[in-house]
C-alpha cells in the first residue's frame, strides 16, 4: 500500500478542546478550591500535548504518514524525520468516524498510538485504510510480546 499522508484536523482539535473544556468545568463545578485548579491545569496541559501530537501535529513524535509494509506491520512516519514499524494491536478501534491505531513495535513494552478522522487523510485512502484494519486479522496478543 502506499504511504498514507496525514495533515492536521481541525475537526479532531475542535472535538480535543470541547471534551477538555467539558472536563475542566465539570472538575471547577465539582472542586472549587486548589485542587480543582490544579487538575484544571493538568486538563490544559493534556490538551495542549493532544493538540501537539494528534490534531496539529505540532511535536516531533507526531505521526504524519502511514505506511502498510508487505508482512502487514504498520510504519508510521513521525514529523521528525524518524520512522515507526509495529504490529496493529487489538485494541485498536475502527469506526467510519474515528480510528485509534494502537502500534508496538518489535521488544517494545509500550504501543504507539495514531488517532484518525476524516479530515486526515484523503477520503478514498480513509477508507482503504478502515476496510483494510476491519478485515485483516489481527495476530494473537501473548503476555511474553515484550522486551527480550
Amino acid at each position: 500500500m502506499s504511504p498514507i499522508a496525514l495533515v492536521p484536523s481541525r475537526l479532531l482539535a475542535a472535538w480535543l478542546c470541547v471534551g477538555h473544556v467539558v472536563v475542566a468545568a465539570s472538575v471547577i463545578h465539582a472542586q472549587p478550591n486548589l485542587l480543582g485548579l490544579v487538575l484544571t491545569l493538568v486538563a490544559g496541559l493534556s490538551l495542549y500535548w493532544s493538540l501537539g501530537r494528534h490534531a496539529m501535529q505540532w511535536f516531533a513524535r507526531a505521526p504524519v504518514s502511514l505506511r502498510i509494509a508487505p508482512d502487514h506491520a504498520f510504519v508510521v512516519g513521525l514529523r521528525g524525520g524518524s520512522e515507526i514499524q509495529g504490529r496493529v494491536q487489538s485494541g485498536s478501534f475502527v469506526h467510519p468516524w474515528i480510528t485509534l491505531l494502537q502500534v508496538r513495535p518489535a521488544g517494545s513494552w509500550w504501543s504507539y498510538h495514531v488517532l484518525l478522522v476524516p479530515g486526515c487523510a484523503g477520503a478514498a485512502e480513509f477508507r482503504t485504510l478502515r476496510t483494510w484494519l476491519r478485515w485483516t486479522p489481527v495476530a494473537k496478543q501473548t503476555q511474553d510480546e515484550g522486551p527480550q
